[in-house]
């Protein structure tokens, strides 16, 4: 076969494996099949990185630095929960998968007006402000409607300035033992 240019062979458009390579091994032309190079170049025998006209292939591990797009068509990486209908929430895990968690700092604050925050060092919960039996400002002072249930804790007594009304459908509870005093 006479000598051509590179520039005037024949492309070659679609490879068996079969066809032949010229290789420079140390000063010595020699000639290698594209089958084989695959494999000498690919981890000896098995070739682990394919190349297609959709991309790369890789069998077994790949350690990368860095890679470009969204990430979504990788497997077997760890990726965050979906956000959908999570607003509010926060990333938890369990140490080998990540979940989303409700924040529940707070009881519910439903029907809890003019109450404070307590806790058994367990649950959070609200509770009725307890002002004590002393006051600075002369006199205690109290709604002439009782509006809301009201239970006389055990072994405790109850004293109003009348007149007092309890409101329609609202009850106070005097356990055995107690005394409610009107004034």
């Amino acid at each position: 076969m006479a000598d051509k240019k590179i520039s005037e062979l024949t492309a070659l458009t679609t490879s068996d494996g079969a066809e032949e390579l010229i290789v420079n091994d140390g000063g010595t032309s020699k000639k290698i099949t594209i089958s084989n190079a695959n494999k000498k170049l690919f981890d000896g025998s098995n070739v682990k990185l394919q190349t297609t006209s959709s991309g790369v292939t890789i069998t077994g591990t790949a350690t990368a630095t860095a890679f470009a797009g969204d990430g979504s068509a990788l497997t077997g990486i760890t990726t965050l929960p979906s956000q959908t209908n999570n607003s509010g929430k926060f990333l938890t895990t369990n140490g080998s998968v990540a979940s989303w968690a409700v924040v529940d700092a707070l009881p519910t604050q439903t029907n809890n007006s003019g109450k404070f925050l307590t806790t058994n060092g367990t649950t959070a919960s609200w509770t009725t402000i307890s002002t004590g039996s002393v006051t600075t400002n002369g006199g205690w002072e109290h709604a002439h409607t009782i509006s809301s249930n009201y239970t006389v804790a055990s072994g405790n007594n109850l004293i109003s300035a009348s007149p007092v009304s309890v409101a329609s459908g609202v009850s106070v509870t005097i356990p055995s033992g107690s005394t409610w005093v009107l004034a």
